[in-house]
């Protein structure tokens, strides 16, 4: 199991899946989308750490397909529980993982390449 501390950071893949802290993320902070030159968005997201108050990670999901976020003003964008899942065998392209919420079924992000920063 991945003990976080800030200055760690992680590039998401198969391997992460299994071995990261996702039910430590409930709350986000911040959420930004990012529009390049490329036709698909990046998604930003600011997430403090449940278990240390102290510490925030910072999502950066690349090459988004799907954005499903709750309708504004009905609940915070939050999770009761963090889930991630390879999701290249509903081969879509551009679509490698999926994180969702198993209990509310949103948000939901499917993306093809990310990174997670601790601060």
């Amino acid at each position: 199991m991945i003990h976080l501390s800030p200055g760690q950071s992680y590039e998401i893949s198969d391997d992460l899946i299994s071995d990261f802290p996702w039910y430590d993320f409930l709350n986000v902070d911040r959420f930004t989308i990012l529009c390049s030159d490329s036709c698909l968005p990046s998604i930003e997201m600011v997430i403090p750490v449940v278990s240390q108050p102290s510490v925030t990670a910072l999502f950066l999901l690349h090459d988004v397909t799907e954005c499903i976020l709750p309708p504004v003003g009905y609940k915070r964008l939050q999770f009761s529980e963090m889930n991630l899942e390879n999701f290249r065998s509903h081969q879509l392209e551009n679509s490698t993982y999926k994180i969702f919420d198993g209990d509310f079924i949103e948000p939901s992000f499917l993306f093809n390449r990310g990174e997670i920063f601790i601060s």
